[in-house]
């Protein structure tokens, strides 16, 4: 059942009948306590970091973080968790020293505001950093269908910003890659008949200049076939119940005909469903930047590349059949889902706690289905 949260104030004022002379009157007590923050005002971080620190305050209500004042405009706060990051990393040369406002407000409007510090510490970057990207993406062969432009994903992990070029390989000059999400494609619908096998290298080169490579192969299948034997037949109205693909990580529903993501991505990667700034512009539906939405919409997996968010009929079914998938968390998963009447939510599923929905710009688990065709 889909929580409903209904929240009754109710004041009551007592006054008490008696002998005015004596001064005996009753009034109830109204706390007035406002929150206490107890994270620090002043905070050391080094160049080049992204996290700054945890606001945290104390009350016995629910409190919300905000932050207002002469640079809160570099800097990201998720309203429940107190989380404050740099929009972008902070670069010593640029700036030394950040000022802002921190405000912890609770559920009674009861408000406590807190002057705070960031001074960025000088790193030497010239000799600091010789770890290169680490790839995480999968170095499994990948198969597509002829006529289809997707091809996968490639993803390192850097403390740094990471950057991707096709870096060699005999067929290098078949494909291209954006280098900022490292998402594949080729630059011409590929021909079973013509080539069915190719092979490339991916760069990935963090700011430093540090660099690691990944080499991929890739395989055409004819377009009557589909892409891997155990998707076969997918679609088929007779099979029921759910199959797993384990070369390309991916869950067959075959009654619903869709295609579940079930890579490790599926238990690790936490997106906003809408950026920071969006929220604080209450651009509710604007899914634009590094979201939820987005990232489903450039996953590119088992050879396809039209993911989406799931639905919250589509998600509640797959948490009954979990145990199909190699790569799950008991958290809350985002839905694609506007709520109508409260642009500010959106539906989760998790299968610990059920439906819920929460504030559009706290981060949680991300899990992409797309419709076989």
């Amino acid at each position: 059942m889909k929580k409903r949260v209904i929240w009754f104030v109710l004041l009551v004022l007592l006054s008490g009948c008696g002998d005015n002379s004596s001064g005996g009157s009753s009034k109830p007590h109204i706390s007035e306590n406002n929150p206490i923050f107890i994270s620090p005002s002043e905070i050391t971080i080094n160049e080049n970091q992204v996290y700054v620190f945890k606001l945290k305050a104390e009350d016995k209500n629910p409190i919300k973080y905000y932050i207002s004042g002469e640079d809160a405009n570099r800097f990201e706060v998720d309203t429940i968790t107190g989380e404050v990051t740099f929009k972008e990393p902070a670069d010593y040369e640029i700036q030394s020293v950040y000022h802002f406002i921190a405000i912890a407000t609770d559920t009674l409007d009861n408000k406590t505001e807190q002057e705070v510090t960031i001074k960025i510490r000088n790193v030497d970057e010239g000799a600091s950093d010789t770890i290169p990207p680490n790839f995480t993406s999968s170095t499994k062969r990948i198969t597509v269908q002829e006529n289809q432009m997707g091809v996968f994903r490639a993803i390192a992990t850097d403390k740094n910003i990471v950057t991707y070029r096709i870096n060699g390989g005999e067929d290098a000059g078949d494909f291209m890659i954006d280098s900022g999400t490292g998402v594949v494609t080729f630059i011409s619908a590929p021909s079973y008949e013509a080539q069915h096998f190719f092979r490339f290298t991916v760069l990935a080169t963090d700011t430093q200049g540090n660099s690691s490579s990944q080499e991929v192969e890739v395989t055409v299948l004819p377009s009557a076939q589909q892409p891997t034997t155990s998707l076969t037949p997918s679609v088929s109205t007779s099979q029921t119940g759910f199959t797993r693909d384990d070369a390309n990580e991916v869950v067959i529903e075959h009654e619903g005909k869709l295609m579940w993501q079930d890579n490790e991505e599926a238990k690790t990667i936490t997106k906003r469903w809408v950026t920071q700034v969006n929220g604080d512009a209450r651009n509710y539906d604007d899914t634009s930047g590094y979201t939820a939405t987005t990232y489903c919409s450039n996953l590119v997996l088992a050879g396809y590349s039209d993911w989406r968010l799931p639905t919250l009929d589509e998600l509640e079914n797959l948490v009954v059949h979990k145990s199909y998938f190699n790569n799950f968390v008991s958290d809350d998963y985002w839905t694609f889902n506007p709520i109508n009447s409260n642009k500010y939510w959106e539906w989760t599923v998790s299968s610990s706690n059920g439906t819920d929905y929460f504030d559009k710009k706290r981060k949680k688990y991300v899990r992409c289905v797309r419709t076989i065709k």
